[in-house]
Order: C-alpha cells, then sequence, then structure tokens
C-alpha cells in the first residue's frame, strides 16, 4: 500500500473490531471437545511489524503462514511489512477460514471504507432497491445454469400428493462431533447434514445411481424490510432446486466434496426463482417441482420473550437476530438442522397426511445413522455402504 499510512489502517480497522464483535474472537475447545467462541474485551489488534527485503519477504510470509493461533487472541492476526528499499508495505491476514467468509468480508469492507473516510456505517438496503437490482441483472447465465443442471429430472414420486402442505414436526437432538470429520475430509458439518438427506433421498428411491432432487433455501442477503412476505425478518430468503448426481460406487469422501461444489455453484447462481428456473428448463411444477426441503441455520435463532437489550449483546448479527419466523411450507417434508452450542437439533416439518408419526421417527432415525456412518467413514467409505445400510 502506498496511499494510506499503517498508523491510519490501524485505527480504523481497531473501530472496525470495535463494531463487529467477531473481530475480537478467540476459539477454544470445551470438555466435549466442541468449540467456543469467547469475545474479547479489547479491540486491539493483533498486528506484527517487519521491515524487510526482497529476499526475506516470502520466508516471512511462510513463516506467518504456518503459525498457529492462540487462545485469548483474536482468530485473526495481521502483519505490517515495510520494504527497506522504499515507503510501500503490505499487509498480509491470517484468519480462521472456518469463521470467516466472503459475504462476511464484504461487509467489512464496505463499514471499513466508512470509517477510513469518517463517514457513518452503511446501513442496509431497502428491499425494493434490491428487488430491483436483482430483477435488473442479466438472469442469462444463472438460467443456462439451471437450465443444464434440470436437463435430466425426474417426475416426482408417484405417490405424492399435488398440494402437500406441513403441518406436523418431530425434532430430536443430534449428539454427533462432525468437526474433526468435517476438516479430514475438506467439507463442513452443514454439508456433512447435506449429503445425509441426499442419500436418505437416494435411499428412499432404491436405485443404483440418477439424480435426487429437493429444494434447498438459500437466505442471508440482509436487506431492511419491516414487513414483507418473501423476506424472513429482513433476511432475504430464495428457494433453489438442487439435483446430486451420484452413483454406489463413488467414494463417500468425493460426494462430500461434490456436493460442496454443487452447493457453491448453486449459491452462485442463486439471483432466480423457482419459476424463472422451471421455465427455462421447459418443466412443469406441477408434475415436477421437488417435494422436500432442506436447510441448515448455523446459529440459533433467538427465543421469543427476548428483550431488546438482550438483542442488542447477541454476540452473532446475520442469523441469531432474527425472531424465530414460519414461512408456509408446501412440502411433504422438509428437514431443518440448526446448530446449537454443543449440538445440533434436527426438526422434521411433514404433512401428517403423507406421513405418519412413526415413519417420521423412523426418518429421523435413518438421518442420524446416515450422518454417523458420513462422519466415521468418510475418508474411506463407498455410497453403497450407507445405501445398503
Amino acid at each position: 500500500m502506498e496511499t494510506m499510512k499503517p498508523e491510519d489502517w490501524i485505527r480504523s480497522t481497531t473501530e472496525l473490531a470495535a463494531v463487529h464483535d467477531i473481530l475480537r474472537t478467540s476459539w477454544v475447545r470445551d470438555d466435549d471437545n466442541n468449540w467456543v467462541g469467547v469475545v474479547l474485551r479489547s479491540s486491539s489488534l493483533q498486528v506484527q511489524y517487519k521491515s524487510v527485503g526482497i529476499e526475506d519477504k516470502q520466508a516471512f510470509i511462510d513463516a506467518f503462514w504456518s503459525s498457529r493461533f492462540e487462545f485469548g487472541t483474536p482468530f485473526i492476526k495481521f502483519a505490517v511489512l515495510r520494504d527497506t528499499e522504499s515507503d510501500r508495505w503490505d499487509l498480509l491476514v491470517k484468519m480462521d477460514h472456518a469463521v470467516y467468509d466472503g459475504t462476511l468480508f464484504r461487509i467489512f469492507d464496505q463499514h471499513w471504507e466508512a470509517l477510513r473516510s469518517n463517514l457513518p456505517l452503511p446501513r442496509h438496503g431497502e428491499f425494493r432497491d434490491f428487488a430491483f437490482q436483482s430483477y435488473s441483472n442479466d438472469n442469462g447465465p444463472s438460467l443456462e445454469y439451471w437450465r443444464d443442471m434440470m436437463k435430466d429430472k425426474e417426475t416426482t414420486f408417484d405417490d405424492s400428493k399435488n398440494d402437500p402442505i406441513t403441518d406436523s414436526v418431530l425434532r430430536k437432538l443430534l449428539d454427533v462431533n462432525l468437526e474433526e470429520a468435517a476438516r479430514n475430509c475438506g467439507v463442513t458439518p452443514a454439508i456433512i447434514f447435506q449429503t445425509a438427506h441426499q442419500l436418505w433421498l437416494a435411499k428412499k428411491k432404491r436405485k443404483r445411481s440418477g439424480p435426487v432432487g429437493f429444494d434447498y433455501l438459500l437466505s442471508g442477503r440482509n436487506v431492511e424490510s419491516a414487513i414483507d412476505p418473501q423476506t424472513i425478518n429482513g433476511t432475504m430468503a430464495n428457494f433453489l432446486p438442487i439435483q446430486s448426481r451420484w452413483h454406489q460406487e463413488t467414494t463417500l469422501m468425493q460426494y462430500l466434496n461434490d456436493s460442496q461444489d454443487a452447493f457453491w455453484a448453486a449459491t452462485e447462481h442463486g439471483n432466480v426463482g423457482l419459476d424463472q428456473i422451471y421455465r427455462a428448463a421447459g418443466l412443469d411444477r406441477a408434475t415436477h417441482a421437488n417435494k422436500t426441503l432442506f436447510l441448515f441455520q448455523p446459529f440459533d435463532p433467538i427465543p421469543p420473550g427476548t428483550t431488546a437489550e438482550e438483542v442488542e449483546n447477541t454476540r452473532w448479527l446475520p442469523l441469531s437476530k432474527s425472531k424465530q419466523t414460519r414461512l408456509l411450507q408446501p412440502y411433504e417434508l422438509v428437514v431443518e438442522v440448526a446448530k446449537a452450542v454443543s449440538d445440533y437439533r434436527l426438526s422434521i416439518y411433514y404433512d401428517s397426511s403423507f406421513y405418519s408419526s412413526k415413519e417420521v421417527e423412523l426418518i429421523s432415525q435413518e438421518f442420524d445413522d446416515i450422518t454417523r456412518l458420513l462422519a466415521a467413514r468418510c475418508q474411506a467409505g463407498l455410497i453403497r455402504e450407507v445405501l445398503g445400510a
């Protein structure tokens, strides 16, 4: 950097850390080997300073990259490298990739620019502006992606109702630690749960290969909207039809990674809705619409009755500040997994005219069993081991 001095950057970023708790969060494992985040009171940054020449620069970068995070300091640290032969300086940032993502840093970037220029922090845009921008975008590439994705989509189950609606729910705690399995397989715990849902659908179809389809609730686009049926407390929601392709001889490791790649590809092309997707694919939703929905909630919603002060002091901003709201769910089955403090919570919403409570209890147990098998065998197992279980 040449246009800004290091001390100006430190001042602005320290102010940013005071606004965003996650920039001053340290992580530790509890007695049950679960990761627990601890928000530090101080917004002081963890910064190293080094004057280096060209020949020493890469060695310092390599050492900085391989250094470990220490509890009691934020799991994001910085280094300022001053060039010994010029006024130029470089900024290095090392972060725990499991904690930070691109969406979060785009928000940080907007806030940081405002702080640097002594301007007010940007607010969420209004929903009508967001909707108009989405409508105005060129949807051609996204529709082409979904047209290809849906080309071999089958009709929905023959025994399905034409107009299902969830009216009952079964809840269950999933006491399973997926952190180590997720790291070993290079995926997130959410992908393990999504893959478990896909494999359950594959077992239901009783085929050796082929696509299985379900809808995925994509959320997280925070927009300002007091009352609007298309948002959940101001969080934009979009439903996408996922097609998962598999073969029983595929390894679980490969299938997990394929599922993660497909998830990111779907989100990148998630600026279109179900009606547009089915129209582009030349399919009738009445005969081809998915009858199951999967969603993963990384944070617990704030329970009803929470005071305004408690809401303000809540550490997580994106999802946990959304009070629990239920939308109309036109599905036979909705599988929702939510991250709790020390475990995961499974909620299965179902149409009681299609599934009995005993059948849903069996589904919840099968989902639990498949999840545990994925965690135990993700590095060496095959899909047929799960389908035969």
